[in-house]
């Protein structure tokens, strides 16, 4: 099963820098897509989030 884990391993191991950092981007571009993604459900289902006002 070729996955995206699986194919920055193979990039590793053959010493293809390239494709070793495109996966290391995507994969930091999930995370914080899924974390940004993540703080917006919580504003938006969170009653207190939506209270908060700035200092």
């Amino acid at each position: 099963m070729q996955g995206l884990g699986n194919l920055v391993l193979n990039a590793a191991k053959a010493r293809d820098f390239p494709m070793l950092e495109a996966g290391v981007l995507v994969m930091a571009a999930i995370f914080v897509l899924s974390a940004a993604a993540g703080d917006l459900v919580l504003a938006l289902l969170d009653p207190r989030q939506r209270r908060r006002t700035s200092p």
